[in-house]
């Protein structure tokens, strides 16, 4: 098989900072993938959720997926940090593994601050993210066939555990944060919140085993790309069939837990919209929809694998001008802070509300944001705060390490 090298893009002749960044430090790909991420949760959060009773093509196509390809490139951008295609050994692992710890709990903390300003209708996936870079950590270092092995597992494994848990405890799942102690924090964060990280950690094993990939390799990107399409081709059908069984549409209908509806047709669009990141308890048959936002099996599968395959396509697009890719899609490079303006942007108070209009000027925002930083080889504000203080955590743990391997010695 041949393998290519992406050229480097010419012009850097600075060591980058942890302010700026170095074209070869990154897979361009990946960050097209993400600023396609990014430009789906916002279509998500602005545009109607339906239209005249019907759900429109642009929300079936962003709804769950959006953030699903944005988990399961967290989990990507994990293996990258600590060493690719090479994990990193001894002391230096013990680094990794408090940066990445560190790294968990400032996002949490961006995303509940972020959640204090109750944009209407809009979950924060922010402090999710960081509990599953948190979670991440004990399986670094698989390999990516056991990675992949272990979320497909999981996918099967943890809606049950999850439904089990919730039918013996039940608890309420609406709203955000606001007024919950630090065990309910836990509880809608773990389990039964819109990102719960028990079912969602699947996506970032899947990620994992990308960033353990020679992503340089044309052939991996089109086995990504390929294989993804195959698998969320085969969750939908498998879904249907299984659902399709005689009497398991008057099941699903009599267990809804949301607004009366009495029959399958009224039922359909209601399942399109998307569920609050959990499945009714009250019928096993909720564990084989194929619904957005459900963590059901066949959900986790299909948002999976197309999540892969989007990134294989991005992979293989940006073979060709790099640089090019890396300036037009240069939001993906800074989701982080281009997500939290998201978040603060579709307030009222911050953007008149002029309903889907707003899309188009918000993601001119995001764009051309991106596009400048990428221009100027600048990471974005919060990633660069993020970096700061992990990599000083990471420092100091190896200060340690070294000053206690002295003494030993």
């Amino acid at each position: 098989m041949m393998t290519i090298t992406p050229r480097p893009v010419r012009g850097t002749r600075w060591r980058a900072g942890p302010w700026s960044v170095g074209p070869s430090q990154r897979f361009v790909g990946l960050d097209v993938a993400r600023a396609v991420a990014l430009v789906g949760m916002m279509i998500a959060h602005i545009l109607p959720k339906t239209v005249r009773g019907h759900v429109p093509l642009s929300q079936r196509m962003v709804t769950g997926n959006s953030a699903a390809l944005f988990a399961v490139l967290a989990g990507a951008s994990l293996a990258l940090i600590t060493g690719g295609r090479v994990p990193h050994t001894g002391r230096r692992r013990v680094e990794d593994s408090s940066a990445v710890l560190v790294r968990a709990v400032v996002i949490v903390i961006f995303g509940l601050a972020l959640e204090q300003l109750h944009p209407a209708g809009i979950a924060v996936i922010l402090p999710y993210y960081g509990v599953l870079f948190a979670l991440a950590i004990p399986f670094l270092w698989l390999r990516p066939a056991q990675l992949f092995a272990l979320g497909v597992a999981w996918m099967v494994v943890a809606p049950v555990v999850s439904q089990v848990v919730r039918l013996a405890h039940p608890t309420s799942t609406a709203g955000g944060f606001s007024g919950l102690g630090v065990g309910g924090i836990f509880l809608r964060l773990f389990l039964t919140g819109q990102y719960p990280a028990f079912t969602w950690i699947a996506y970032l094993f899947c990620g994992m085993a990308v960033g353990r990939l020679d992503l340089r390799r044309a052939d991996r990107a089109l086995a990504l790309l390929c294989g993804g399409a195959l698998a969320a081709g085969l969750a939908a059908v498998v879904s249907h069939l299984v659902t399709s069984l005689p009497g398991v549409h008057e099941r699903l209908v009599a267990t809804w837990d949301g607004t009366t509806v009495h029959s399958w047709a009224a039922l359909q669009p209601e399942l399109e919209v998307g569920l609050q990141g959990i499945t009714p308890t009250h019928s096993w048959w909720w564990l084989a929809i194929d619904a957005p936002h459900s963590g059901s099996g066949p959900d986790l599968l299909q948002t999976t694998a197309t999540a892969l395959a989007v990134i294989g396509a991005a992979l293989l697009a940006t073979r060709v001008v790099p640089r090019l890719w890396q300036i037009v899609f240069g939001a993906g490079a800074m989701t982080l802070t281009l997500y939290s303006l998201h978040i603060v942007m579709v307030l009222p108070q911050t953007w008149p509300d002029h309903g889907p209009r707003r899309l188009l000027p918000e993601v001119a925002v995001v764009v051309i944001a991106g596009a400048v930083f990428a221009l100027l080889r600048l990471k974005g504000p919060l990633e660069t705060i993020v970096a700061v203080i992990s990599r000083a955590a990471a420092r100091a743990v190896g200060r340690l390490l070294k000053i206690r391997g002295d003494r030993r010695g």
